[in-house]
């Protein structure tokens, strides 16, 4: 650890993270360093708790400001600057991993390749409410209609509506 890394060092990695939309540089081995400074606190019980705990609430606010930068370079499969600390390249890479295994669009579920047949109208009816809700109609005899929902295919045959033609 340097023997500058101290709360005011801290404040401003700080300061300059917020100022910016870019992921700022840090020493690759920042945390260990915020770990190493946090514990000789405590030893030393320098100026107490408080300082521990401003720091200790500097330091989530870094954590935030930094995993949200590193979500969205992960988003836009952006290099993440160098030097970087392990345990953010750790989490870009588990975020990338992550992007990359998710399919949103899942072809084979996604798409109905089965394509039902279309049914005829037997006599003409007005408006009729189907049994999942739909509305269906005025319908005309010897009309050919498509019913995707089987309940309502079943309806419609089961009445003497339509017959399969």
């Amino acid at each position: 650890m340097d023997n500058n890394f101290n709360f005011d060092y801290i404040w401003t990695v700080y300061q300059k993270e917020k100022q910016t939309n870019k992921l700022t540089l840090i020493p690759k081995q920042f945390y260990e360093d915020v770990n190493t400074y946090v514990s000789n606190i405590n030893k030393a019980n320098l100026e107490g708790q408080s300082l521990i705990a401003n720091t200790l609430q500097t330091i989530d606010l870094i954590i935030s400001s930094r995993k949200r930068k590193i979500i969205i370079y992960a988003a836009y499969s952006k290099p993440l600057p160098q030097p970087i600390p392990d345990e953010e390249r750790d989490f870009y890479s588990k975020l990338l991993n992550l992007i990359k295994s998710y399919n949103i669009y899942n072809k084979e579920s996604s798409i109905n390749t089965e394509i039902k047949p279309m049914l005829k109208v037997v006599i003409a009816v007005p408006e009729i409410t189907l049994p999942s809700g739909n509305h269906i109609g005025p319908l005309d005899k010897d009309q050919l209609i498509n019913v995707e929902d089987e309940d309502d295919r079943r309806y419609l045959e089961t009445n003497k509506i339509c017959t399969k033609p």
